[in-house]
């Protein structure tokens, strides 16, 4: 189980936020915390629908995020 390292509602982390909504396929995904000791993947997600937690990449992020 990946455990969120940084629990902050109000952080912003190159540009997404906790609570920012990915979509990837039929599948969306909250972010759910930052991990910056990460390199390769800091950012959290949860799938909504199976409560499962992901880990991605900062680009892979950026690039699946809803527009709000």
């Amino acid at each position: 189980e990946l455990k969120e390292k940084i629990m902050d509602n109000n952080l912003s982390y190159f540009g997404l936020k906790i609570g920012d909504k990915l979509k990837h396929k039929d599948k969306e995904y909250i972010i759910t915390g930052f991990n910056p000791r990460a390199h390769k993947s800091p950012i959290i997600m949860k799938d909504l629908k199976s409560e499962k937690s992901f880990k991605c990449s900062i680009e892979t992020a950026k690039c699946l995020l809803i527009e709000k």
